[in-house]
Parts: C-alpha cells; structure tokens; sequence
C-alpha cells in the first residue's frame, strides 16, 4: 500500500535535499537516454556548475558526518558501549550513501565536460573550415 505523496512524511533524504537531487539527475537522465536531448553549450556549462555545486555540497555533508562515526557512549558499561556501537555503524553507513551519491554526481558532470568539449572541438573545426573558406574566397 502506497502513502499518497502529500501525505508523506519527509524522510531524512529530504531533509538533507538529497533527494531533490537525485530527483533532479533521474530527470535529467531520462532525456539523455531518448537519444535526442539539445542543449547549447552555454546551458551545458550552466547546468555543469549546478552539479558542481551539488557535488561540493555532498563533500561538505560528508566531511560534516564523520562526526557521526566517532560517537562515545556515556559509560563503560556493555549498553553504552553498544549505543556508540550502533550509532558509528549508523554513521558510516550514511557516509557510503553519500559517497555513492557523490560518484554518481561526479560520473554525470564528468559526461557534461566531455559533451562541451566536444561542442567547444566541433565549433572550433568549423571555425577551421570557415577561415579557409573565406581565404579561398578572397
């Protein structure tokens, strides 16, 4: 059974605005699998430095939780010591989660970089071509 959406309770991604993220790279992933997905250079480099942004966002959550792993307990006693235990686990498993949100992030970026260069090498050949066009004119 299915919560409707406005009755969701935010999770924890939300919180974070992980989840507008990842909603916001599935988005745009499905363009780029039809086969026919245009942008121009200038949206490309735009849209390259949000996911930058959202790549260095993700390095400071990550670098913020670490904390998350280092948690003591109160006493020496085997509950304590057992909370500490649960919490470090729970912290490190939300450091994996961000760090394969943050390769994921980093793949995408790293396929708009060689897109522009691409763009930035097509437009400069036919830069080429046009100058000794015109030199073939005069």
């Amino acid at each position: 059974m299915s919560v409707p959406e406005g009755d969701r309770p935010e999770s924890f991604w939300d919180k974070l605005g992980v989840s507008e993220a990842v909603t916001a790279a599935t988005e745009m992933a499905r363009g780029l699998g039809t086969g026919r997905f245009e942008m121009s250079p200038d949206e490309l480099r735009s849209t390259r430095a949000e996911w930058q942004a959202i790549f260095d966002d993700i390095e400071v959550m990550r670098r913020d939780a670490t904390q998350m792993t280092q948690v003591k307990g109160p006493g020496a006693e085997v509950a304590s010591k057992g909370q500490a235990r649960a919490a470090n686990e729970s912290g490190h498993r939300y450091l994996v989660s961000l760090a394969g949100i943050q390769a994921y992030v980093d793949k995408f970026g790293k396929g708009l970089d060689r897109t522009i260069a691409q763009y930035e090498q097509t437009d400069g050949d036919r830069a080429e071509v046009f100058r000794r066009r015109q030199g073939e004119l005069e």
